[in-house]
């Protein structure tokens, strides 16, 4: 028997979305496991959310289509300024240092 928790999780989807920034097929074979990761630590079920071209990823986190959003910077403090955003994650690069990378953006309300 599946305790509450479990089922809880089950049933509900949390939507990820991104900009591009090579190609949708590079951006989809790096989120993909990062999604499946996800699954696996939390138990929670997570799906890409894919936009149309002219949707901004930053309207879409606040309008809570998307729970989650991997974005630059530029798009971060907008978020912020308008919906009042956290960062989750933060990727650092190879050297070790908080430059250039993307971000893990969640709607205090989420």
């Amino acid at each position: 028997m599946l305790s509450d928790l479990k089922l809880q999780k089950q049933q509900y989807t949390y939507f990820i979305g991104f900009e591009i920034w090579h190609s949708l097929q590079e951006n989809v074979a790096q989120y993909l496991p990062f999604l499946n990761y996800l699954y696996k630590a939390t138990d929670y079920h997570f799906k890409l959310h894919f936009m149309p071209k002219n949707i901004n990823i930053v309207e879409e986190l606040g309008k809570n289509k998307v729970q989650f959003a991997l974005m630059r910077a530029t798009s971060f403090i907008d978020a912020q300024i308008k919906y009042d955003t956290n960062v989750l994650v933060r990727g650092i690069n190879l050297a070790g240092k908080a430059k250039y990378q993307s971000f893990f953006v969640v709607h205090l309300t989420s």
